[in-house]
């Protein structure tokens, strides 16, 4: 037996399946020196954070954690443009959902 079989319930014969998300994540590092360089970095990350209407909870320190692949380029593409730059496409699992 499948495991998508033995999850199935005989009473109304749905499955559980398990959805991937996509979602991206970019992570920079941006040199300390100059500091007006640094700053400008930042001001115009936050231009592209409030442009976007995204709040700052989705980050760690130089990782941004993002939905929308338009906006993680925008964000890599200033990072890139200042220091260095990394962007990723990754995946997680869903919550489990029936069909």
């Amino acid at each position: 037996m499948s495991q998508t079989e033995q999850s199935a319930s005989p009473s109304t014969n749905r499955r559980t399946v398990a959805m991937l998300v996509e979602f991206y994540v970019v992570n920079y590092d941006i040199p300390l020196r100059p500091q007006a360089r640094r700053r400008a970095f930042y001001r115009r990350l936050h231009e592209i954070l409030r442009k976007h209407k995204i709040t700052s909870d989705r980050s760690t320190a130089s990782v941004w954690i993002l939905d929308r692949r338009e906006v993680a380029e925008e964000i890599h593409n200033l990072a890139a443009s200042f220091g260095v730059s990394n962007l990723y496409t990754a995946f997680r699992t869903d919550r489990a959902s029936r069909v």
